[in-house]
C-alpha cells in the first residue's frame, strides 16, 4: 500500500460541517422519521447535511463557512421551507 497516496476508501476524511433543518416533506410519520434522524445522524461522519429531503454526509459543506453567503441565504429566508433548501 502507498501511504503518501492512500486510496480514498482509507484516507481519512477532513472534519467537515454539519447542518440539519427539521424541515422535510412526504413523511407519513413525522415523530417516528424524527427519532430515525436522531439516531442516525449521530452515526455519520462529519460533513452531512440534512435538509430538502437530502441527507448526504462527508460531503464538503464549505458553503456553509462562506459569511457572505450564509447571510444572504439568511436574510432570503421568508418561510420554514426556504431554510431548508440551503444545498440547492
Amino acid at each position: 500500500m502507498n501511504t503518501k497516496n492512500p486510496s480514498p476508501d482509507t484516507a481519512a476524511p477532513a472534519l467537515g460541517t454539519n447542518f440539519a433543518v427539521p424541515t422535510s416533506w412526504g413523511i407519513s410519520d413525522k415523530k417516528k422519521f424524527d427519532a430515525l434522524m436522531k439516531e442516525v445522524l449521530p452515526l455519520l461522519a462529519h460533513g452531512y447535511f440534512l435538509g430538502d429531503n437530502l441527507l448526504t454526509w462527508q460531503r464538503n459543506n464549505s458553503a456553509l463557512a462562506d459569511q457572505v453567503f450564509v447571510e444572504a441565504w439568511e436574510n432570503n429566508i421568508q418561510n420554514e421551507a426556504d431554510g431548508a433548501v440551503i444545498w440547492r
